[in-house]
């Protein structure tokens, strides 16, 4: 995989693969299962608002990923766009239609300090107050997709399996890709 430089705008040289932090439940539920669908946090969460193209998120297992901030390409989105994305997404009801939510390795929250402070935004939003206890899809942390090396490729739209129980996150047919 390659990266853009943030002075030359190119890229010629691979990525540094960054160690992995453990694939966490940050709230577990009941097995679950749905078609992928998702991508880039602060996309998914702009085109909500354009019903022309809005999905539906009716069943859906949906995957979510933070890119680089727009003024610093080596840093990630601050937590507060973070927030205000996923809190977009809550009041647009997207929230209570989906069976599932994955959350890639947000890029830029390399410690376990950061990493610790970005799960606590989602948690605060999705797992506590009035939508934690209207909700209790399965949540996914750390997946290895999304603006990161190593990268796990998601199929989009393929049947997948969340089942905190087993510990599994899996893709349960055959996929094209």
């Amino acid at each position: 995989p390659y990266f853009l430089s943030p002075s030359t705008r190119t890229s010629t040289t691979p990525r540094a693969l960054l160690p992995s932090p453990p694939w966490t439940w940050l709230r577990r539920g009941p097995r679950t299962q749905g078609r992928l669908f998702g991508g880039c946090l602060t996309v998914v969460a702009r085109i909500q608002g354009i019903a022309h193209i809005s999905p539906s998120w009716k069943d859906k297992i949906m995957f979510l990923e933070s890119a680089t901030a727009e003024a610093d390409m080596t840093k990630g989105n601050p937590l507060a766009r973070i927030r205000s994305a996923f809190a977009d997404l809550a009041a647009r009801g997207v929230f209570d239609e989906i069976a599932g939510l994955v959350v890639g390795r947000a890029y830029g929250y390399n410690t376990e300090r950061e990493r610790a402070e970005y799960a606590a935004v989602i948690q605060g939003l999705l797992c506590k107050g009035r939508l934690g206890a209207s909700t209790s899809f399965p949540i996914l942390m750390n997946v290895d997709f999304g603006h990161t090396a190593p990268i796990v490729t998601l199929p989009m739209d393929a049947l997948a399996v969340l089942d905190s129980e087993k510990d599994e996150f899996s893709i349960a047919e055959a996929v094209v890709v």
